[in-house]
């Protein structure tokens, strides 16, 4: 089984929230999905988003302040 994670700075979502309008303490959600790999898709939740058989979603989880 192939395990994924992710490490976003502080700084980085910040700056990303501004960019988009929001305060800076905006309550985030997270969620994983997991797309079929035939045929294969160089991004399929990226610029290629909707063009890959979804396999299964999680539901939305709550980011913590402290995680």
């Amino acid at each position: 089984m192939v395990y994924g994670f992710g490490v976003l700075e502080t700084a980085t979502v910040t700056n990303a929230l501004g960019q988009l309008g929001l305060p800076a303490d905006a309550p985030l959600t997270v969620l994983a999905a997991e797309v079929f790999a035939d045929p294969p898709e160089n991004d399929p939740l990226g610029d290629r988003f909707g063009h890959a058989r979804t396999l299964r979603i999680s539901p939305l989880a709550t980011v913590r302040d402290a995680c």
